[in-house]
């Protein structure tokens, strides 16, 4: 393996930014700016536009979207553009030794999640899910491993009560390209240091799906509802449940001021103001904003008091009354 840790001297920096989305347009504005991006990597085409790209495209500068990133078409023509360095922000697919390999210091990653603790992916999304009271954002040294490699940066934010998913990210996505700034200037005068991640405090986080949203009253605490609500809140697939056999997206809730108790999964009021009281596990919570499928604002008025939403109480009767 390459030692990273060289003074870099005389001319600009030759980057390759591999990116998506946001958090890539922003990191490549700064960069382009400072640096020499002698080529944009972006998630293979299909049929929806794709930000980053046209962002890229409208600066001028060397768009590819491969397939595969790792394949020999792909690898050649990095060996071609002679990076001195591959930087990955918010890009998806996993990068291997062979492009690993090939820039003078390597490739770097923005990960949205505190390591070695967030190894994995949506680690903005678990920690919101987890209930953490603060949320951190690095930028490390990639190696082979899944969010194994050195630490060469990190900064840490406190997570609000009113804090949702979407605002992390925006916190995230404004954060990354100072610090990418940061961490490039200090490549070039010597003075960036490297942290090995203490192994044995690793833990790993899984890619998530949309059906991990459903929400079953009877198996989740107020607290837990809550979080897992604001963890996918849009533009995530939301917190979804059933309510007379009818999809629920919820978009917005929040706790009591003072414990409500109840059997959970029945709505207990129904409130113009704070929107919908409904039990969990240990007590209520208000769902204050809910959509449908279609995304159009569903109004108070559809539900009704004491009727209930999905619990694995509930469709263990429905079975056996059926049968």
């Amino acid at each position: 393996m390459q030692n990273f840790q060289i003074k870099y001297q005389s001319r600009k920096l030759k980057i390759i930014l591999a990116g998506n989305k946001i958090r890539g347009i922003k990191c490549l504005e700064a960069i382009n700016e400072k640096y020499d991006v002698v080529g944009v990597f972006g998630h293979k085409r299909t049929n929806s536009q794709n930000e980053f790209i046209e962002k890229a495209k409208i600066l001028g500068l060397n768009v590819f979207q491969p397939s595969d990133i790792n394949n020999s078409d792909s690898v050649h023509k990095i060996k071609e553009l002679k990076p001195d360095i591959v930087i990955l922000a918010g890009y998806g697919p996993i990068v291997k030794s062979d492009v690993i390999d090939i820039p003078k210091y390597g490739c770097w990653n923005l990960h949205g999640g505190k390591l070695p603790k967030y190894r994995g992916s949506s680690p903005l999304n678990w920690a919101l899910i987890n209930g953490e009271k603060k949320f951190s954002i690095s930028i490390i040294q990639v190696d082979t491993g899944v969010d194994t490699g050195d630490l060469l940066m990190e900064k840490s934010f406190p997570i609000n009560y009113s804090d949702n998913i979407y605002s992390l990210h925006q916190i995230a996505n404004e954060t990354f390209p100072k610090l990418l700034i940061k961490c490039l200037k200090k490549l070039n005068d010597g003075s960036l240091k490297h942290k090995a991640q203490d192994a044995e405090k690793s833990s790993y986080f899984p890619l998530r799906f949309p059906d991990d949203g459903f929400i079953v009253f009877d198996q989740y605490t107020a607290e837990q509802i809550y979080n897992i609500v604001r963890a996918l809140s849009p533009p995530y697939p939301c917190a979804f449940s059933y309510y007379e056999n009818k999809k629920i997206l919820i978009t917005k809730s929040k706790m009591t001021k003072r414990p409500v108790y109840g059997e959970p999964g029945r709505i207990y009021r129904i409130s113009k103001q704070n929107g919908i009281l409904v039990a969990a596990k240990d007590k209520c919570l208000w769902l204050s904003e809910m959509i449908n499928d279609e995304g159009e604002m569903l109004q108070k008025r559809i539900f009704t008091r004491y009727e209930k939403f999905a619990t694995i109480k509930q469709a263990s009767l429905e079975f056996y009354e059926n049968k």
